[in-house]
């Protein structure tokens, strides 16, 4: 003897129609992984985080060079900014919690390295004057080759960027205002 359950609502909406004589197959998806949390580098060792960056996150060994000259730069110029392993190519320095006035919240960093096929990318948050911090800086001024944005220097390699402007922006940016909005911690 079969027993019948009457189907639920929710069963019911879930449920395509069915033809007369046809299986019904239900798919069930699975719910995609969460993303484990990254260590920061102050919980993992000095330079570990470098050294897993390059190593899982930078396959081209060619800008390992100029990575490690920018963590060190960062490193030398904005000691209060700890590095954190961020996203799948980023290299993240002074993070912080934000909102915004919708309520919005997040993680966000003061500076971070990105690895991109063309080279790489500096993103710098930050504001001077109520102006984003590079907009204070030309491109000229920066080097020749690179791409410039509000936030973000975008260059193939340190040769065509002007080593000592980078650091005077890695200074400006450690003592740049973030936002009204932003909340400082370094976790």
């Amino acid at each position: 003897m079969v027993t019948l359950r009457p189907r639920k609502a929710k069963e019911e909406a879930a449920a395509p129609a069915a033809k007369k004589g046809s299986t019904v197959k239900h798919n069930k998806k699975k719910a995609p992984a969460k993303p484990k949390p990254q260590p920061s580098a102050t919980e993992a060792g000095d330079d570990s985080s470098l050294q897993e960056f390059l190593t899982t996150k930078v396959p081209d060994e060619s800008k390992h060079e100029d990575i490690t000259w920018l963590y060190h730069a960062i490193q030398t110029r904005a000691p209060d900014c700890p590095p954190e392993l961020q996203g799948t190519a980023t290299l993240a320095f002074g993070g912080f919690d934000y909102e915004t006035k919708s309520k919005c919240s997040g993680r966000w960093s003061r500076m971070s390295i990105m690895v991109n096929k063309t080279g790489l990318t500096f993103m710098v948050s930050g504001m001077k004057d109520g102006k984003y911090l590079l907009e204070h800086f030309d491109k000229k001024q920066i080097g020749r080759k690179v791409s410039l944005g509000k936030s973000c220097i975008r260059f193939a390699s340190l040769e065509t960027v002007h080593r000592s402007v980078l650091e005077e922006i890695i200074q400006a940016a450690a003592e740049a205002t973030i936002s009204p909005v932003a909340t400082s911690s370094s976790s």
